[in-house]
């Protein structure tokens, strides 16, 4: 009597956590924007950094706008900032503003030397990856990402093919 007591109650509490995590699903998050600084480009080529203001637009999808500031050294020395922005799709657990995300990119930059004395302009159009995670207010998101730029031949560094990195720190509400 005490063996199939004891059997029926397994039975019952293995049931009952396979149905309770078949239909569990992933919630939205409660934070709708975030802003973040990308430090990471200062150390890798080209010395950028950058900051982005993302906002939630439905469950699966976002905007964010990016100024950067951008000091390359070298025989160049150009320097100066750019502005861009995305349209972020959450592609998995149809999360936005956490979660994996790919977005298209386009972003123009507005350099100039004063070794030169030259001005020049850089369009640049591509994609990136992201992945982010939320904690409480606070977000952590590294992301890859690969750019073509056009126009601003004097400076090689931001025309062409171009991947990067990057890891945005922010403060989501």
């Amino acid at each position: 009597m005490i063996k199939r007591s004891i059997t029926v109650i397994a039975a019952c509490l293995l049931l009952t956590a396979s149905v309770s995590s078949t239909f569990a699903q992933a919630r939205a998050s409660v934070k709708t924007q975030v802003i973040s600084v990308d430090g990471l480009g200062y150390f890798l080529n080209g010395h950028l950094i950058s900051a982005q203001y993302e906002w939630r637009t439905s469950t699966t999808n976002s905007i964010h706008i990016r100024g950067i500031f951008s000091n390359y050294g070298g025989t160049n020395e150009y320097s100066g900032f750019g502005v861009g922005g995305a349209y972020r799709f959450y592609i998995i657990d149809s999360r936005a503003l956490t979660g994996l995300s790919v977005a298209p990119v386009a972003h123009v930059f507005f350099l100039s030397s004063s070794k030169k004395g030259a001005t020049t302009q850089v369009i640049s159009v591509g994609g990136e990856v992201a992945y982010k995670w939320l904690f409480d207010q606070f977000s952590v998101e590294p992301g890859v990402g690969l750019q073509i730029g056009f126009l601003g031949d004097q400076v090689p560094q931001m025309t062409g093919t171009r991947p990067y990195a990057q890891i945005y720190l922010g403060y989501a509400w």
